[in-house]
């Protein structure tokens, strides 16, 4: 009876053991792989996307990481499937990717993405800077705000966040050269009435923590905002404003 005892329990340790080591379901089996060539520089990349389903409907993004070529993107939400995918690849290197799936019943589960390098338009502007902020303790901060972002996922009112571009040193007097990718120029931003803004800001070069704003100098109204344009005329003064 002893050893009969000593066997029950030493098999239903066994089996408890094994139960706990099971590999959890992955996220894969509700998601769309999206898959980048290995020769593509990842580095600054955002992938926004729009689901939608019984749920009503859900945006957010993924971004990217250096040397990291495979992403997925849920397909579900609160535990249903969604029925429509809206994605958009964005880039600092690269032309905007857009991708509208109005079902996702017979999609298959992974996209092969194929990039065009994108051209960049150079920009120059200057900082005022008060004697209590030093340009080698910051960095500008740029983002694009894609507002036609709202028009593709047929959204009538949606917030549309930062997308982070780049950063950058600034000289010892506040100025600043920057290329910023030639969005007013890309093949799908084109097909859209807006071509949308840089934002630029200053944070802190060691931290990274945003410090301030940037307002342009002779614009009194809002923030200085620049409409993504081909080309740009002259060089543009920003005064900071603290960040709240």
């Amino acid at each position: 009876m002893r050893h009969f005892l000593i066997i029950l329990m030493l098999f239903a340790f066994l089996a408890t053991g094994e139960v706990n080591t099971q590999k959890p379901i992955l996220s894969g089996n509700k998601a769309i792989s999206v898959h980048f060539p290995h020769d593509v520089n990842t580095d600054g990349m955002q992938i926004e996307f729009y689901i939608t389903g019984s749920f009503g409907g859900y945006s957010s993004f993924v971004r990217t990481k250096s040397n990291v070529w495979n992403y997925e993107i849920p397909t579900s939400r609160e535990g249903k499937s969604a029925h429509t995918l809206k994605l958009i690849i964005y880039s600092p290197n690269y032309q905007v990717k857009i991708y509208d799936f109005p079902t996702l019943e017979f999609q298959k589960k992974s996209i092969e993405l194929k990039l065009e390098p994108s051209k960049t338009v150079p920009f120059t502007g200057k900082v005022l800077l008060s004697k209590q902020l030093n340009a080698a303790e910051l960095q500008l901060q740029v983002s694009y705000i894609p507002k036609w972002q709202c028009v593709f996922f047929q959204l009538p009112d949606c917030l549309v966040g930062l997308i982070p571009i780049t950063s950058i040193n600034l000289e010892k007097d506040g100025r600043f050269k920057v290329d910023l990718p030639d969005f007013a120029g890309d093949k799908v931003i084109a097909s859209f009435r807006e071509s949308g803004e840089f934002s630029f800001g200053l944070q802190d070069k060691q931290s990274g923590k945003s410090l301030f704003r940037l307002k342009l100098k002779d614009n009194s109204k809002g923030f200085g905002k620049i409409q993504a344009a081909l080309t740009y005329s002259n060089e543009k003064v920003f005064i900071p404003k603290l960040e709240k």
